[in-house]
């Protein structure tokens, strides 16, 4: 079982055969998340002149790292997300604890969704990581609403990426919505905060 209170302190539980486990979105959660879930990311965005690849390398957050996971339906984000928001838990539970009670739940495709969309609005509405949500959202508006004719010359691996990275957030906001329905209220909400 999965429980989600929201409220100020953001309650969350998971049962692992007859012991409940209660945990939060919180200094705890960012804490085992940068320690264990940072990744670094490395794109390819064109060729150098001798024709090898030209990368560029970006350190991603924890917090980042599973904020992703889960919009990519990622059963490993699913338990990083629990291992995080069970890190001060008393009597923690093993990964594999966290990977069993995750198991026993997602019996079909629906509670398969209602599970990546449990933790996904664990931090998708958190009060605490809601300045890292938004200013993931701002980052993803930003390249969307980016033209390839406004970059610059010397940018032009990037002009012909640009088109993908646009569809690309714009498929994260797709899944963003089935995750969270109640996101469409904050994005409207910031929206008529900014007129």
């Amino acid at each position: 079982m999965i429980i989600i209170e929201r409220g100020n302190n953001m309650q969350i539980s998971l049962q692992h055969n007859e012991k409940i486990y209660t945990g939060k979105v919180g200094f705890g959660f960012l804490k085992t998340a940068n320690e264990k879930y940072k990744t670094t990311n490395k794109t390819e965005i064109g060729k150098n002149e001798d024709g090898t690849p030209k990368t560029v390398t970006e350190d991603v957050p924890g917090f980042d790292s599973i904020y992703e996971g889960l919009l990519n339906f990622e059963h490993s984000a699913l338990v990083a997300f629990w291992d995080c928001a069970l890190s001060m838990c008393p009597n923690r539970p093993t990964i594999e604890a966290i990977e069993q009670a995750l198991e026993d739940q997602m019996l079909d495709e629906d509670s398969v969704n209602r599970a990546f969309s449990e933790a996904f609005k664990g931090l998708d509405n958190s009060g605490f990581f809601s300045k890292a949500v938004r200013m993931y959202w701002k980052k993803s508006e930003a390249i969307k609403s980016m033209k390839s004719e406004d970059l610059p010359e010397d940018m032009k691996e990037m002009r012909t990426v640009l088109p993908q990275m646009v569809k690309f957030y714009e498929e994260r906001e797709k899944r963003r919505l089935e995750l969270n329905p109640e996101a469409a209220n904050n994005k409207n909400a910031a929206k008529k905060g900014k007129k």
